[in-house]
This record gives structure tokens, sequence and C-alpha cells, in this order.
């Protein structure tokens, strides 16, 4: 049996993750009441999410401050790698269970909540901390952007010093968005590439559509598994000289990055996504990776730059 003190992980994965909450920008349109009752059903829905790995349904329950902070993509990422790390700690999420579901000063449009669960009969988490909810659209979200994943997913929030030494050093940023894309299979429109595990993926066209008012780059594609049960490869758009990954429009979109993907199945659609907040150099890429892949390698698509033109 594994004891709780010896598993600072399963407070990562299943302990804060689950306890922190979230809301739904698309895994589920119910209302919930604006009260201590609906604050909980809310908060106990978002944790059978978790159990489940819907990510779909846990990812809207993030307040919509937070998933402009942490896309999609990443989220699922980040989910399944917490409950395969709890897992492999001897934690069998499938027979986790919720226990207690509590709250405190639930008032107007904030309240508090914290969710008790087990496995095994040994309680997930030693921790007692109680989180904040805010009520909004309809539905309480957390507040707790993170999600106890860390201080932040993606190293580009990160200010680099914008300073050279003797013109030998330049913003890590930027060294690192040469480094990604330099290591990266360059592939053409049409053409199928290897993305390690006996997964593949073709992208088939691109264009700019209107996406609520707003331009955004619809990305076709197709993703086979040949090989073992593993997840869909995921897209974003990287533009020279920046880590920032462009934010996946979910609601408009058909195909699912890092889903569930059998052995010997496909998953084709289109992709929209819009380009990083902080603008885009050319030569912009679609990046497509096998994200839980050890031994593949990642593949480019070149944008065209008129694309970007218009999506500016």
């Amino acid at each position: 049996m594994l004891r709780r003190h010896a598993l600072p992980v399963c407070a990562l994965a299943a302990g804060a993750l689950l306890f922190a909450g979230c809301s739904d920008s698309d895994g589920g349109s119910a209302s919930s009441e604006q009260s201590a009752e609906g604050l909980a059903g809310d908060a106990e829905r978002f944790a059978q999410a978790i159990f489940d790995r819907d990510a779909a349904v846990a990812y809207g329950y993030l307040q919509p401050s937070c998933q402009e902070e942490m896309s999609r993509t990443e989220f699922t990422a980040q989910l399944t790698l917490a409950l395969e790390m709890a897992e492999a700690f001897g934690m069998d999420m499938a027979e986790a269970q919720i226990t207690e579901v509590a709250t405190r000063d639930v008032e107007g449009d904030t309240g508090e909540v914290i969710v008790r669960g087990e496995v095994d009969g040994e309680p997930m988490s030693d921790s007692e901390e109680w989180d904040e909810w805010v009520y909004e659209d309809g539905r309480w979200r957390t507040t707790d952007c993170d999600m106890g994943m860390g201080d932040g997913l993606d190293s580009s929030d990160d200010e680099s010093p914008d300073t050279t030494v003797g013109g030998d050093l330049r913003p890590a940023d930027e060294a690192q968005a040469e480094r990604e894309l330099g290591e990266a299979t360059t592939a053409d429109l049409g053409e199928t590439v290897d993305l390690g595990d006996g997964m593949s993926a073709t992208v088939t066209a691109m264009d700019v559509v209107d996406a609520s008012g707003d331009p955004a780059l619809e990305v076709s594609v197709r993703a086979e598994n040949r090989g073992d049960d593993g997840y869909s490869p995921s897209l974003d758009i990287r533009c020279t000289g920046s880590t920032e990954e462009g934010t996946w429009l979910y609601s408009e979109s058909t195909y699912e990055p890092n889903r569930d993907m059998p052995s010997g199945s496909f998953e084709e659609g289109v992709l929209v996504l819009a380009l990083p907040d902080g603008g885009c150099e050319t030569p912009a890429y679609v990046l497509v990776e096998n994200f839980f892949s050890f031994d593949g390698t990642p593949a480019k698509v070149r944008v065209d730059d008129d694309l970007v033109d218009q999506l500016r």
C-alpha cells in the first residue's frame, strides 16, 4: 500500500490537481445554481471528470481568464501526464472515489470548496487547503489557474533579458524557439509524417476563416494510430523567434488534440487556431507533435506568408 507521506507526486497529480477545480467552456453547457449546493455540485462534477480522464469537461471548469493562460492542449497533456504519474506511483485512478465535498463562505458570486477522495481506502492527499471559486456565465469555476501543476506551463511567460554580452548571447525564448523548430521534420501539405510509436499525421490544407468575427487559421488534419493505444497529435502555430503557441478555438474545431486514440484508429477533422497574442514573425509553421512519444520527432508545415498576413 502506498503511503501518503511518501507521495509528493500524488498531491500534484491526484490531490492538488483534482481538488483545485474548474468549469466548462465547452465540455458541458448545463448551468448550476448560484448557491453552496451549486458550488458543491460543480466541484464534484469536475473531480469526476478528472477521474474519468475527460479533459473536455474538466477544462471547461477553468475560469475564462485561466483558459487564456493555459490552452486546452496544454491542459489535456498536463492532466494526462499527472494521472499517469499518479498511477506509476501505485494509485489506481480507476478505483478513485469522491468521499466528501464541503463548501464555506459562499456569498454572492464567490465561495470556497474542498473535495476529498480516496483510493483503496487511503486518502488521496493530506492537503486541507480550501480553494476559491467564482460564479461566472451560469457556473461555478476555479480561480486557481495552474491547478497545482506548477508555477507555469509555458516558459515563454518568463521575461528573458533583451541583452547580449559581446554579441554571444540572445534571449532564451528566441534560442528555444529556434531549437524546437530546428529539431522538427519539415513536411509539405499532404505529406504524411511519422511522429513515433506508430502515430502519423497528415496536414492536408490550411485556410483563413472567420471565427466569431476574428480571422483564424483552419488546419485540416488526419491522424492515424498503427501502434499501441495512444493520444491524437497536437498542432500549434509557431512563429519565428517565439515559443508562444496560438490559441486553439475548440468550439470552431472538429479535430481534438491529445484525445484517446485506440490502436488501429484514426482522427480526422479541422483544427482552428489563432495567432499568438504577441504577434507572429514569418516564417510561421504548424508544429505537429506526438506529445507522449519519447522516440518520435515533431513535424513542421510552413504556413504561407499570405495567410499569416491575413491573420494579423
